[in-house]
């Protein structure tokens, strides 16, 4: 299932800080799945490049409402952590240590 145009919309206006993440939650149900929090994500690239603005990931990366797995959440971080196109490297790899070192 895709992304309707309202969701879309109320994406924009979280991404843009014009909405709150619980004005979010209020006004969708939307919640990403592993494959639209990618497309999402790479969708950010251009604007990052040509604006230098990071907003955009960091709000989709840290605030959209997702439902993944833990494997899921795991391969997200894994490869976007490679990624040079955004700013988040080490928030990333600070959240990646902290959720998924597993040495105690």
């Amino acid at each position: 299932m895709g992304i309707t145009e309202k969701d879309k919309e109320l994406i924009l206006l979280l991404c843009e800080r014009k909405i709150s993440i619980e004005d979010f939650k209020t006004l969708t149900k939307f919640i990403a799945n592993k494959e639209i929090l990618k497309e999402l994500l790479y969708e950010t690239k251009n604007r990052i490049n040509e604006y230098n603005d990071n907003n955009y990931f960091e709000a989709l990366f840290w605030r959209l409402p997702k439902i993944l797995t833990f494997k899921e959440k795991e391969e997200i971080y894994q490869e976007f952590l490679l990624q040079k196109f955004h700013h988040e490297h080490e928030e990333m790899a600070s959240a990646f240590q902290t959720i998924f070192n597993n040495n105690t």
